[in-house]
């Protein structure tokens, strides 16, 4: 039987976790894939950069990762703390960061949204 998330990790109690991605249809993340002869490589760069910089916007310290060829695994600590301390600016600031508005390039200044 599996266990709700909200029991694994409650809210607001810090915690160290160990987070495993795998890709699916036999697709590679990064490396030379022997089922189509294709590479990868120029993948790797760019998932680890992504993984630094999303560690970076959220309330978690990265204390390991590793990339493999068709998975990923992340060791993250929490820091509930360091959340309830950002004001309300700054969390939106890091939530528009990661998910900036579609309009924001072409919209008038004055849009009402």
């Amino acid at each position: 039987m599996t266990t709700a998330r909200s029991d694994l990790m409650p809210p607001g109690q810090a915690g160290t976790f160990h987070i495993v991605a795998r890709c699916v249809r036999r697709s590679f993340l990064w490396g030379i894939d022997t089922y189509t002869d294709q590479n990868y490589d120029h993948r790797k760069t760019w998932v680890e950069q992504r993984i630094l910089w999303l560690s970076n916007a959220f309330a978690v310290s990265l204390l390991s990762y590793a990339v493999m060829s068709n998975h990923l695994h992340l060791v993250i600590a929490n820091q509930p703390a360091a959340a309830t301390a950002w004001s309300e600016l700054e969390i939106a600031e890091r939530w528009i960061r990661i998910y900036p508005p579609k309009y924001a390039k072409d919209a008038p200044a004055n849009r009402n949204v």
